[in-house]
């Protein structure tokens, strides 16, 4: 696809027009030859309307945050008040709020349900078990928020999409995908928007009975994709006016898309930064099917892309990890403006922990319960932050 130069173009408009009887040969060739110029004008015109937007992330004025106490403030933990015969809460990757009550959505899906709660971690509402009946979870995977208030959960063993209306979170109704989900986003037609970062149709729309209405292609190397099957990378994230953010695993390009899924704007990274990281060829000596120390070696040795969140109107945050073998072991925050200036990078996330959810100049951050050198687990944490008052200034 090619991008949108930013010229505008001249359209030759004949003064009038002739009757083809009345002209000489050469007049006729003339006016034909004018003509189709300025089809083709109006043509390449059109076509370049369609590319996207090329921006080309930089700072302003050499000024870029590298200090998490700089851009954000707060850090206070929420003490989630789960009943006493509820089992403690080992990882959570997503948090969401719903869009009337104003609550938390966290999935908790080594324990295969949902817990819903205030912002003082309190009332808290536990939504699904395990189990293949209705409103139970054989595999949780990702869960969504509707604009209406409901909760889409997506189970990744049945490929199930399960809605719980507010403020019951009863189980409402039950819709069957033909793919798998990494993230879902309930569009404002009432469709899905799915994320699939390892099939060949990263980006799919269905429809709100679970038809696939249009889909989009993001060509990966066949070794890289099924060997990033593996790997819980990129994401997408909603804009304020119906379109949406995507970033990919591979390179750093943040993405927007309009609610047609029409790519509309392409932020691109230096890939000699960095926080700035692409993905490299798969190496030729290794197998995309296997998992050995190997690969180990080759996926410590490069820094990948996380997740992307729209923190507020006019903020991204792209969360970077580095990691010890295969799984993620430290994470990192890069926030820029949605017209691309870069405000900060390489921020370290705060109590080893990894952000799971942002909206409203909120951003969430979560310790993940980890066996501790005594033998048991230490618990799982969650904070929130707010954007600072000195990162507001440079925007």
């Amino acid at each position: 696809m090619g991008y949108q130069q930013k010229r505008s173009s001249s359209i030759h408009r004949p003064d009038s027009v002739i009757p083809s009887h009345s002209l000489g040969r050469a007049t006729l060739q003339n006016f034909l030859r004018v003509s189709l110029a300025t089809v083709a004008s109006l043509v390449l015109t059109a076509c370049a309307q369609d590319r996207p937007a090329l921006i080309q992330l930089a700072d302003q004025d050499g000024i870029v945050l590298d200090s998490w106490e700089d851009a954000f403030s707060g850090g206070r933990l929420i003490d989630i008040d789960l009943p006493p015969s509820a089992p403690q809460i080992l990882q959570a990757i997503d948090l969401l709020i719903t869009p009337h009550s104003n609550r938390l959505v966290l999935p908790d899906p080594r324990n295969q349900r949902i817990l819903i709660f205030d912002h003082s971690g309190l009332d808290v509402r536990i939504v699904g078990k395990g189990g293949i009946e209705a409103g139970a979870f054989a595999m949780l995977r990702t869960v969504t928020v509707a604009p209406t208030g409901g909760i889409w959960a997506f189970d990744q063993k049945e490929r199930q999409l399960n809605l719980f209306t507010d403020p019951s979170f009863s189980l409402e109704r039950q819709i069957n995908l033909p793919s798998s989900a990494a993230q879902i986003l309930v569009r404002p037609d009432g469709g899905f928007l799915i994320y699939s970062p390892t099939s060949k149709k990263v980006l799919q729309v269905y429809s709100n009975n679970g038809k696939l209405v249009r889909k989009t292609l993001k060509p990966v190397p066949e070794d890289s994709r099924l060997f990033l099957a593996r790997i819980q990378s990129g994401g997408i994230a909603p804009d304020h006016d119906q379109g949406h953010y995507a970033i990919y695993p591979t390179d750093f390009r943040i993405l927007h898309y309009s609610d047609n899924l029409r790519l509309t704007e392409v932020l691109v990274g230096d890939p000699a930064r960095e926080w700035q990281p692409s993905m490299p060829p798969f190496p030729e000596r290794l197998s995309p099917y296997d998992y050995q120390p190997a690969h180990e070696k080759w996926w410590s040795s490069f820094a990948h892309i996380g997740k992307i969140f729209l923190v507020d109107q006019d903020t991204l945050l792209v969360s970077i990890y580095k990691s010890s073998g295969i799984h993620p072991e430290h994470w990192f925050a890069n926030l820029y403006s949605t017209d691309g200036e870069m405000l900060a990078e390489g921020l370290a996330v705060p109590h080893s922990g990894q952000i799971i959810g942002a909206s409203q100049g909120k951003l969430y951050v979560a310790r993940q319960a980890s066996l501790s050198t005594s033998g048991e687990h230490d618990p799982f944490e969650l904070y929130e932050y707010r954007l600072s008052s000195q990162l507001s200034r440079l925007r």
